[in-house]
Protein backbone atom coordinates (compact mmCIF):
# COMPACT_ATOMS: atom_id res chain seq x y z
CA UNK A 1 0.00 0.00 0.00
CA UNK A 2 1.43 3.34 -1.00
CA UNK A 3 1.45 6.51 1.05
CA UNK A 4 -1.21 7.87 -1.31
CA UNK A 5 -3.46 4.90 -0.50
CA UNK A 6 -3.04 5.47 3.23
CA UNK A 7 -3.81 9.14 2.81
CA UNK A 8 -6.79 8.44 0.56
CA UNK A 9 -8.43 6.13 3.10
CA UNK A 10 -8.10 8.80 5.79
CA UNK A 11 -9.23 11.51 3.38
CA UNK A 12 -12.37 9.61 2.33
CA UNK A 13 -13.22 8.86 5.94
CA UNK A 14 -12.81 12.51 6.94
CA UNK A 15 -14.94 13.66 4.01
CA UNK A 16 -17.65 11.22 5.13
CA UNK A 17 -17.47 12.62 8.66
CA UNK A 18 -17.91 16.19 7.40
CA UNK A 19 -20.81 15.14 5.17
CA UNK A 20 -22.45 13.46 8.13
CA UNK A 21 -22.03 16.56 10.29
CA UNK A 22 -23.71 18.60 7.56
CA UNK A 23 -26.58 16.11 7.34
CA UNK A 24 -25.73 14.83 3.84
CA UNK A 25 -26.42 11.29 4.98
CA UNK A 26 -26.63 9.51 1.63
CA UNK A 27 -23.37 11.04 0.42
CA UNK A 28 -21.68 10.25 3.73
CA UNK A 29 -22.85 6.65 3.61
CA UNK A 30 -21.49 6.32 0.05
CA UNK A 31 -18.08 7.60 1.18
CA UNK A 32 -18.04 5.26 4.16
CA UNK A 33 -18.84 2.35 1.84
CA UNK A 34 -16.06 3.43 -0.50
CA UNK A 35 -13.59 3.26 2.40
CA UNK A 36 -14.87 -0.18 3.41
CA UNK A 37 -14.74 -1.53 -0.16
CA UNK A 38 -11.37 -0.10 -1.16
CA UNK A 39 -9.48 -0.30 2.16
CA UNK A 40 -11.01 -3.19 4.16
CA UNK A 41 -7.86 -3.74 6.23
CA UNK A 42 -7.53 -0.14 7.38
CA UNK A 43 -8.81 1.25 10.67
CA UNK A 44 -10.84 3.75 8.68
CA UNK A 45 -12.89 0.86 7.28
CA UNK A 46 -13.78 -0.27 10.79
CA UNK A 47 -14.64 3.29 11.80
CA UNK A 48 -16.76 3.63 8.66
CA UNK A 49 -18.66 0.43 9.41
CA UNK A 50 -19.28 1.63 12.96
CA UNK A 51 -20.54 4.99 11.70
CA UNK A 52 -22.97 3.28 9.31
CA UNK A 53 -24.25 0.97 12.05
CA UNK A 54 -24.67 3.87 14.48
CA UNK A 55 -26.57 5.87 11.90
CA UNK A 56 -28.86 2.93 11.08
CA UNK A 57 -29.58 2.42 14.80
CA UNK A 58 -30.49 6.08 15.17
CA UNK A 59 -32.77 5.87 12.13
CA UNK A 60 -34.46 2.81 13.62
CA UNK A 61 -34.98 4.55 16.98
CA UNK A 62 -36.46 7.60 15.29
CA UNK A 63 -38.78 5.41 13.20
CA UNK A 64 -39.94 3.55 16.32
CA UNK A 65 -40.50 6.82 18.15
CA UNK A 66 -42.53 8.24 15.28
CA UNK A 67 -44.63 5.09 15.04
CA UNK A 68 -45.39 5.17 18.77
CA UNK A 69 -46.21 8.90 18.67
CA UNK A 70 -48.90 8.59 16.03
CA UNK A 71 -52.33 8.88 17.60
Amino acid sequence: MTIQDKNKAAYLYNVAQVLMEHRHFDDARARYMEVIDQYPDRNEAAYSATAIIDFRLQEHRIDRFLESSVV
